[in-house]
């Protein structure tokens, strides 16, 4: 079924733009926008997906190291003091972690230096 909408040439140069920028077809920004109630977000940047994809492992295994803490600490074997002090290690890589992801953030958003 095909269904037809009526805009002024600035509203489709901004919905041509916004479509781009979420990297769909027009077809497919318009049905996101009209069954969700909200147009779609931009698609991230390469860089940003490439990073969350490199980041996935290492989440999941941070996720699963949170999940056998806590059944340790629910059975009593692992008192919260003795959990931060083996996690010692991983909250300085975690840290690190956060930082390179803000110092990306900001890059992608042209407010780095590194031109």
């Amino acid at each position: 079924m095909r269904l037809r909408v009526a805009v002024t040439a600035t509203e489709a140069a901004r919905i041509c733009e916004a479509a781009d920028a979420a990297g769909l077809s027009l077809a497919d920004w318009f049905r996101t926008a009209a069954l969700r109630g909200r147009p779609p977000r931009p698609a991230p940047h390469l860089a940003l997906r490439e990073l969350w994809a490199e980041s996935a492992p290492a989440f999941a295994n941070l996720n699963q190291i949170a999940a056998h803490f806590n059944l340790l600490h629910a059975a009593g074997e692992l008192s919260p003091s003795a959990a931060l002090e083996q996690l010692s290690p991983l909250r300085a890589a975690v840290a690190e972690a956060v930082a390179a992801v803000q110092a990306l953030r900001l890059e992608l958003a042209g407010g780095g230096d590194s031109q």
